[in-house]
């Protein structure tokens, strides 16, 4: 699970220590993409800019955001703002012995509350949270989801995608010849080649396609070692086989205007779609 851990940084670096110690816990079993909120020597060497379009990036890209709270900060706040707007499960530790949290924290219910008075109640705290996390963390069909993790330049990986084109894909974007049997149950139907072109576009790598039989290729992407197929849930009980596929080539693909006109449709959807989200 990949973890936005979130701690006062330009607010006051009092409890960097006990950042750097939950930190180190978390990592054992789990990937936190903030280790350097709990560098005890950080020195900031990027823009502020910069600094914001990672940060965000990583939140949108985050399973799950820990804040450590007890020292007051901006930037976490509007990190703990920005996790609610996406979605983000947030949970927000503080030392009750040091005052009270802002009622703008309290008074929200999206975010769950965990007060300690001792360092040694926070461990079996992130216990609870991480269990409850692993349970509800959602899963995905298609083929690959599991390890489907590189990220383009908003942080978004192949099941961010997913979650975008589900709501994207329709009659108008599938197959003519499939058309009549799509319906929103089977969304992926008819969508193969111009779903995985798109998906090229945005993380590079190759396409290939899975011989059919009929002289029809069903198409999916490899990025490196992440193979992945988006619209492999249209094949609901039938196993396919990804090995040694042929490659597919765009040129020849959208040597059909119809199939050229339903990836440009997509595509238009998708960039909106994904500026939306992105700027939330």
């Amino acid at each position: 699970m990949k973890v936005y851990f979130a701690g006062s940084i330009r607010g006051g670096r009092t409890d960097v220590g006990l950042y750097h110690r939950l930190i180190e816990y978390l990592k054992k079993e789990h990937r936190v993409l903030t280790e350097h909120v709990g560098d005890l020597s950080l020195q900031e060497a990027s823009t502020d800019t910069e600094i914001y379009r990672q940060d965000t990036a990583w939140l949108r890209e985050s399973d799950l955001v820990i804040a450590e709270c007890s020292n007051p900060s901006l930037g976490v706040g509007y990190e703990l703002a920005y996790a609610e707007k996406h979605g983000k499960p947030v949970h927000i530790l503080y030392n009750r012995g040091r005052g009270s949290l802002s009622a703008m924290l309290t008074g929200d219910p999206y975010f769950h509350i965990h007060p300690y008075e001792r360092e040694e109640e926070i461990c079996p705290i992130l216990d609870g949270i991480l269990k409850i996390a692993s349970e509800s963390t959602p899963e995905y069909r298609f083929y690959g989801w599991q390890t489907a993790d590189i990220t383009d330049r908003y942080g978004l990986t192949p099941r961010d995608y997913y979650d975008l084109l589900k709501n994207i894909w329709c009659a108008d974007t599938c197959a003519p010849r499939m058309r009549e049997g799509w319906t929103p149950e089977n969304r992926t139907l008819g969508q193969c080649s111009i779903t995985a072109f798109l998906l090229q576009d945005i993380y590079g790598g190759k396409v290939y396609g899975v011989p059919l039989g009929d002289g029809n290729f069903h198409c999916f992407n490899a990025v490196g070692e992440c193979v992945f197929d988006l619209t492999s849930e249209q094949f609901e009980g039938k196993k396919l086989d990804y090995r040694s596929c042929p490659e597919q080539l765009r040129e020849v693909h959208f040597k059909k205007a119809e199939k050229k006109q339903r990836y440009e449709l997509l595509k238009e959807r998708l960039m909106k779609k994904r500026e939306e989200t992105v700027h939330l």
